[in-house]
């Protein structure tokens, strides 16, 4: 199981982290980070791409989670009619890639760029609507615009659904690979 002690164990020397979770733990280690963000009192932005945030708001809340630093760049809420909102910002889909980009930017900002976690959730339905080599570039270009913050990044993935070309992508990208039990 990945911690917390290990989540911030590992961010004092990494700036993007790849996680790759089995289905099993998949809440659990997304909690885990959250509970590092908010004991090192850094703001969290999470880049929903598989659940709607309505959702999970609700599961992080359940887990007993402080969301007081939380912001949401919400990508699958387009399709349901979900709105913006004070902590919420919705894309219109995730092949929006630079969108996504312009986002954490505006967060960033808004933010006075105070330390920061992004959870980028999951890195497997992000392959599913994005090319590759386009992915690939996209987090080239996310990456390279973070390295100047103190800002990190957690990919997430589960690993029973990634492929091997996928998974090689996410470990170049990668300064450490956090795999789940």
């Amino acid at each position: 199981m990945i911690t917390k002690e290990i989540i911030t164990q590992t961010i004092e020397e990494n700036g993007v982290v790849l996680v790759k979770s089995n289905l099993k733990e998949y809440f659990k280690t997304i909690m885990e980070i959250i509970n590092a963000a908010n004991e090192k009192n850094a703001y969290l932005f999470y880049i929903s791409i598989t659940i709607p945030s309505s959702i999970l708001k609700k599961v992080i809340e359940s887990y007993g989670q402080n969301l007081e630093k939380t912001y949401f760049i919400d990508s699958t809420a387009y399709s349901f009619g979900s709105q913006n909102d004070e902590k919420t910002i919705v894309v219109e889909s995730p092949t929006m890639l630079e969108t996504l980009i312009i986002k954490v930017q505006y967060l960033q900002k808004i933010t006075n760029n105070q330390p920061a976690f992004i959870v980028m959730d999951s890195a497997n339905s992000l392959a599913i609507h994005n090319d590759l080599n386009i992915l690939s570039e996209f987090f080239h270009v996310l990456i390279t615009m973070l390295r100047s913050s103190d800002t990190k990044l957690f990919v997430v993935s589960i690993s029973e659904q990634l492929t091997p070309e996928l998974s090689n992508v996410l470990e170049l990208i990668s300064d450490v690979t956090l795999t789940g039990s």
